[in-house]
Order: structure tokens, then C-alpha cells, then sequence
């Protein structure tokens, strides 16, 4: 897995405004997750939108971003990651009702299309999730964890409920009534599975892996005979974020170490420090080699390398385009050049 801390500097203004997007609705917990299916998403041109800000900084109004971000005409679906830890989650209850908000529907003419993908098996289906919902241990787990919610966030619930036919039909009091009771972890879930998820079925996507995932919902998106969404690969936003992929993997610094065996290094590695390279080692493609390093035994230097500062390269090692500068001694086949 990836490192978290890695992922979000990478997901951090990634996406392009005034393009369509897709926005991303998951529990704070399970951001691991979702953080890397964004990236393999964007990897393929798909601009998605995720409140990385948000979860740096608390301070910023959630609420008025659920509303700007899901109301933009720009923004053309919305992909939920389901789990226990998001059928706990009023903000995202909040968010699955302000796609099916008769205000929202009066904006962009019809609901918000929402795509599911399950975290969990017991998510995949909605007697999974029921069973999963109800089960004594979880039930017990949930109904431990207190919710409170400010006056604000009480207000907004309040509206998207009112304005949510299917919701009005089920409640047995009235919504300020209501959402008083919405006092646990375990309340918020089962109003979860009761105004969202019973009241029709839906298809929802299983986890796997993030490339996997990612693979997946973009073939959706792109699909021409897809009539509910079709989705402009943006190529700009897959050029960047595949840059940032090959330049993760092969901007590596091998700073005073041995270097042996066959290796290969390959692709703007920075090779630095003193190193000692050796035995049968391939060195390709505008690699930056300085600072007294060493270099032996049957290597193959090709493609651009840049060659500097002192650094001897020896026995039967074979250069192809290679660019020296500083103080560079060259034996080949041997015999000094």
C-alpha cells in the first residue's frame, strides 16, 4: 500500500475545474483506500474530485463545499465507498440525500447519478448490509458511539430530508423529531440503510484492488452506450498523473552505497555520492551520475547519461551517448582513453 502522507501531496489540487468531474463520497477512516483508487482513476484522464483540503483543515465549512461542489453543473456523478465506517457517517448521509434532494434534481433536471463500490463484502448487497447493520456485536459497537451534531449541521440535515420524497414517505415523526433521535453511530446507519439503500436496488461494485477498481469504473464512464453518464477522458490530467507514477518509480538517489550484481538503473536515476557501481550493471536512459563515483566490471552505460565529477569508469565498461563533463577517466576494452 502506499504511503498515505505520499498519496495525499499527489491527490492535493489534482483535479481540473471547469471540467466534468466526479465527486467522491467516503468516511474519513477509510481514506487509504479511497486515496489511492483517486490516483489510479486520474491515472486514466478521469477528473475526479476528492475534500483533500478538508481533512487537513477542519476549519473550512464542509457543509457549504458538499453544496457547492455537488450543485456544480460540472459535476456529473458521485462515488461512494461503502463500509460500516460510512453507514456511521452523518456527513455522509447527508451527502447520499443531497443527491436525491428534489432542490438538486431542479438544478441539473434529474438526481445526481451515484456510483456504489463496496470496501467490504458485507457491503456488497443490501441483505449484506442489513445483516451487517443489526448484527448484535456491530449494533452494540454503534449504539456506544455518541453523535452530536452543531446547529448548522442539524439544519442542513433538516432541509435535504424535507426535500427528499422517499425519505418523507418512511418517517413515522416529524424531521426535527427525527434527526433528535439520530443520537448514535447505530441510528445514523439505519437511517442510512432505510432512506437510502431499501428503497431500491442498486448495483454496486466490489473493492478489489484500486487499479482494478479504478480499471472498471473507468470503462463505465467512457462507455458510449452508457446513457446515465459519459465522461470526457481529460488527457492533460493523465499525463500528470502518469509522469508522477514513472518518476515515483525510477527518480531513485543511491546516495554512498554499493550498487552490484546485475543491477539495472534506469530512467532519470540520480546516482550520487561516492557510490560504487559494479558487475554487469545496465545504467540507461538521461541517468545523472556525479560526485567520485565508481564504475566497473562489464557495465553498460547508454541513452543520455550525464557523467560528472570525478568519476572512473573501468573494465570493459561500453558507453553509448554518453555526456561527460568534470574530470572523467575512461578505460575501455582495458586501455586508457
Amino acid at each position: 500500500m502506499a504511503d498515505i502522507d505520499e498519496l495525499k501531496k499527489k491527490l492535493e489540487d489534482g483535479w481540473i475545474k471547469g471540467e466534468p468531474y466526479v465527486f467522491v463520497s467516503y468516511a474519513s477512516k477509510d481514506k487509504e483506500k479511497v486515496y489511492e483508487f483517486v490516483y489510479e482513476l486520474r491515472k486514466r484522464g478521469i477528473n475526479v474530485y476528492i475534500d483533500i483540503e478538508l481533512q487537513e483543515n477542519i476549519s473550512k465549512n464542509w457543509l457549504q463545499n458538499i453544496k457547492e461542489r455537488l450543485y456544480d453543473v460540472d459535476c456529473v456523478a458521485m462515488i461512494s465507498f461503502l463500509s460500516l465506517n460510512y453507514f456511521r457517517s452523518y456527513a455522509c448521509l447527508i451527502e447520499q440525500l443531497v443527491t436525491r434532494s428534489e432542490d438538486l434534481k431542479m438544478e441539473k433536471g434529474k438526481y445526481l447519478e451515484n456510483f456504489y463500490i463496496a470496501l467490504d463484502d458485507n457491503m456488497s448487497t443490501i441483505q449484506r448490509m442489513e445483516d451487517a447493520v443489526y448484527d448484535n456485536t456491530v449494533a452494540k459497537e454503534s449504539q456506544s458511539m455518541a453523535i452530536k451534531m452543531v446547529p448548522e449541521e442539524v439544519n442542513v440535515l433538516k432541509d435535504v430530508m424535507e426535500d427528499n420524497i422517499a425519505v418523507k414517505s418512511k418517517l413515522k415523526k416529524d424531521v426535527r423529531s427525527t434527526i433528535d433521535g439520530l443520537n448514535t453511530a447505530h441510528r445514523v446507519a439505519i437511517s442510512m440503510l432505510s432512506y437510502i439503500f431499501k428503497e431500491s436496488s442498486y448495483s454496486i461494485q466490489k473493492y478489489g484492488t484500486a487499479g482494478d477498481c479504478a480499471q472498471l469504473m473507468y470503462n463505465n464512464f467512457t462507455n458510449d452506450k452508457n446513457d446515465k453518464i459519459n465522461i470526457d477522458v481529460l488527457e492533460e490530467l493523465k499525463e500528470k498523473y502518469n509522469n508522477a507514477s514513472v518518476a515515483d518509480k525510477n527518480n531513485i538517489a543511491i546516495d554512498s552505497v554499493a550498487a552490484d550484481d546485475s543491477v539495472t538503473a534506469v530512467d532519470n536515476t540520480n546516482i550520487t555520492d561516492n557510490t560504487s557501481i559494479t558487475d554487469n550493471t545496465n545504467i540507461t536512459d538521461n541517468t545523472s551520475i556525479t560526485d567520485n563515483t565508481n564504475i566497473t566490471d562489464n557495465t553498460s552505460i547508454t541513452d543520455n547519461t550525464s557523467i560528472t565529477d570525478n568519476t572512473h569508469i573501468t573494465d570493459n565498461t561500453r558507453t553509448r551517448q554518453a555526456t561527460s563533463t568534470g574530470d572523467i577517466r575512461f578505460t575501455l576494452y582495458g586501455k586508457g582513453v
